[in-house]
């Protein structure tokens, strides 16, 4: 039996983690990017991406890796967060995640083979780097609002002690019956959801931003992250860890806006259990 500061221990951790991870936190990254530019210095930025479609482009693929590896990261966590008192849905929930990652990267290099043949025969160009953005944009943030939205559809049901496959088999019950009702919360949600996102973004230009020029000015420090060369390999993985400094402090940053719209869409969960 653990004691009780291992048992507080572990709250503390389980706290830190959800603050970070947990529910919406991850989709003000993935539906606006750019707004990474706040938290890291854009002229770091353009360096290091101008160097990785030049000189460095041969480190691209292991770019790619490091960002699909700490998006797979991310949801894992943001699973077990969801999951933690659950491990056979947690497992269930790895493998689901799995295919639906192997899916988008066979779509992804389909899509390039298309576009290298359009390419190379037609002298179609410029298709590729937008489409692949768009493509990652879509799926991360589908992930993020599924989880989320599938955590709080059947919140109910599992606080009663449901399997995940009972749930699911009530849910769809009531959904029989309620389908107007689930397509109007769900409208409801995803509005809310990207008017959190809209607010985040306000947040930054008119009370984050501000404060760090107030702080440079006063102590010529910059808060700001900032990315570094791309000289050797090991700069790869240097910037892929301040980017997920980054994203860690966006989500501190996200975190009291995505609780608000979290309460909002549980209050309004149309599914009551007595």
């Amino acid at each position: 039996m653990k004691s009780f500061s291992e048992r507080r221990n572990c709250t503390y951790l389980h706290r830190f983690l959800h603050i970070i991870f947990g529910d919406l936190n991850g989709i003000q990254i993935f539906l606006a990017p750019l707004t990474l530019a706040y938290l890291v210095r854009s002229e770091s930025i353009l360096t290091t991406v101008t160097s990785l479609f030049s000189d460095r482009i041969h480190y691209f693929p292991l770019f790619i890796f490091l960002i699909t590896l700490l998006f797979v990261i991310f949801t894992l966590i943001k699973l077990w967060l969801y999951n933690w008192d659950r491990p056979n849905d947690f497992v269930d929930k790895i493998i689901e995640l799995n295919l639906s990652v192997l899916t988008v990267v066979l779509i992804a290099l389909i899509y390039y083979a298309i576009s290298a043949f359009l390419s190379y025969f037609y002298g179609i160009k410029g298709g590729l780097k937008p489409g692949l953005a768009l493509l990652y944009k879509i799926y991360t943030s589908s992930v993020v609002i599924y989880y989320f939205a599938y955590h709080t559809i059947l919140s109910g049901y599992l606080h009663r002690g449901y399997g995940q496959s009972r749930a699911i088999k009530c849910f769809y019950a009531w959904l029989r019956v309620n389908k107007l009702l689930f397509i109007r919360y769900s409208v409801m949600s995803v509005v809310a959801i990207i008017a959190s996102v809209r607010m985040y973004q306000l947040i930054l230009v008119y009370a984050y931003h501000p404060a760090i020029e107030v702080i440079h000015s006063l102590t010529n420090v910059d808060l700001r992250f900032d990315m570094v060369p791309l000289l050797h390999i090991g700069d790869v993985f240097a910037n892929m860890f301040i980017l997920f400094l980054a994203c860690a402090v966006s989500s501190v940053i996200y975190y009291p806006v995505g609780l608000l719209v979290k309460r909002l869409i549980l209050t309004l969960n149309p599914i009551k259990l007595k």
